[in-house]
């Protein structure tokens, strides 16, 4: 979680928060009445900035606004709030930076599955549990495998899952999340 406090006068918080793969952003107004717009920016390195969103102020009293950014990039992610005055100027909230977990794809293989899926792991006594999110919602969590000969590579049965793509995520005993795409064709 990353937290800031701003200094322009009419944002009171600005704060995102990595949630698994995913970044919630939110923001609360000390007051709208000058605002004309919110422009929330995302930046890789914290030097280029690409608007991810527009939000129209209701040109009131106090509000809390958020967004989910579905797609963040894997490593660093900053964020910052570019206000939009109706006079035309403009300012920043501080930045904000959430790093997401790289995960390498080379230990959740084939991708895309066809039949079975391999997940390398060099420490399963620190895994708490594998979770298999279908993409209608369906959760499988800690679904049966099969141990190969090599003790690091356990194997999944994907035959019966239908097309469309997967979220495989890996719970460990220390508190991480790591969360891979695959594509079950």
């Amino acid at each position: 979680m990353n937290e800031s406090f701003d200094t322009t006068p009419y944002l009171r918080r600005f704060l995102a928060t990595k949630r698994e793969d995913q970044v919630y952003i939110s923001w609360s107004t000390q007051s709208e009445k000058h605002i004309g717009f919110f422009e929330l920016q995302h930046s890789i390195n914290g030097r280029n900035w690409e608007q991810l969103d527009r939000f129209r102020s209701d040109g009131g009293k106090a509000k809390e606004h958020s967004f989910t950014h579905l797609n963040p990039s894997e490593a660093d992610n900053f964020y910052r709030l570019k206000l939009i005055y109706h006079d035309k100027s403009n300012g920043f909230s501080h930045i904000a930076h959430i790093h997401i977990e790289c995960v390498s794809e080379d230990n959740v293989y084939p991708n895309p599955v066809a039949d079975k899926l391999f997940i390398r792991n060099e420490d399963w006594i620190g895994v708490e549990k594998i979770e298999i999110l279908h993409p209608s919602g369906e959760l499988f969590s800690n679904p049966p495998y099969t141990q190969t000969i090599n003790p690091v590579i356990r194997e999944y049965d994907f035959r019966y899952f239908s097309e469309g793509m997967y979220r495989v995520r890996t719970f460990t005993t220390n508190g991480q999340v790591k969360t891979v795409k695959v594509l079950k064709r």
